[in-house]
């Protein structure tokens, strides 16, 4: 009886409570490595985001941070929103960075797909590698 309490134990409380940890530590490493904590000191969302919507997007910050296919970027003419899951927003607030504060735009192509390699925040607090189509959604916002 009592092996099968320990095993309850570990199988319902340990277990869950050891992936809770594991994850929130890796949330927590990659705002801090990749800047999306540095970038919440400042551009934190005051409303809801809005406009146009592209979820499931890949988005580098520097060049080790990747969050692969898990973005929601909403486009608007002032600026655009970034917003993680709710499962995985540990440590990551929704952001709104204006379109005023992102400087030296630059289009490449990664295995056919294009992206735009950016600084974010003047100063800059961050390079990142944003897909192409949310600067095309809004008029003015790229280079030609």
């Amino acid at each position: 009886m009592a092996d099968l309490a320990f095993i309850l134990l570990i199988v319902f409380v340990l277990i869950p409570l050891a992936i809770i940890t594991l994850v929130s530590t890796i949330m927590w490493t990659m705002s801090r490595l990749g800047g999306w904590h540095r970038l919440s000191k400042t551009y934190v969302a005051q409303n809801p985001p809005e406009g146009k919507r592209f979820t499931m997007q890949g988005v580098v910050f520097g060049y080790l941070c990747s969050y692969n296919s898990c973005i929601t970027i909403h486009t608007t003419p002032e600026g655009f929103y970034l917003q993680l899951p709710k499962l995985l927003r540990i440590c990551h607030p929704t952001l709104f960075i204006p379109w005023r504060d992102v400087y030296r735009k630059h289009t490449q192509k990664i295995f056919g797909a294009g992206f735009v390699r950016c600084d974010l925040g003047m100063p800059r607090i961050v390079s990142a590698l944003l897909p192409e189509k949310i600067f095309m959604s809004v008029a003015g916002a790229i280079p030609a």
